[in-house]
């Protein structure tokens, strides 16, 4: 259901959203709407529900990309936390250092 409510949203706003052909910890590879789904996408975007917590680093870095996991570079890392149909979306980037055991 929550994969569900954060496609809607996005689908909303335009967005295109496919799903990754190989599993990996992304949900949905989302494109801009003028881009029309070609080339490399412009998200990665992975949803969870508030009570699953934040991702371990070491997660976060396999999600990232370059020199640490999926995500080719250029390509925005987000989460779209979503309760009952209220989404709220965030996004990771590599450049900031954080200790993922302090936000637990």
């Amino acid at each position: 259901l929550e994969h569900f409510v954060a496609y809607s949203h996005m689908r909303q706003l335009g967005y295109i959203l496919r799903r990754p052909e190989v599993p990996t910890g992304v949900t949905f590879h989302v494109w801009r709407p003028e881009r029309k789904g070609r080339g490399q996408p412009d998200i990665h975007l992975c949803v969870v529900r508030p009570h699953d917590g934040p991702p371990s680093g070491d997660a976060l870095r396999e999600l990232l990309g370059p020199g640490g996991g999926d995500a080719p570079a250029g390509v925005q890392l987000k989460f779209a936390v979503v309760s009952g149909s209220a989404v709220v979306f965030f996004g990771v980037t590599p450049d900031v250092d954080v200790d993922m055991e302090d936000l637990v």
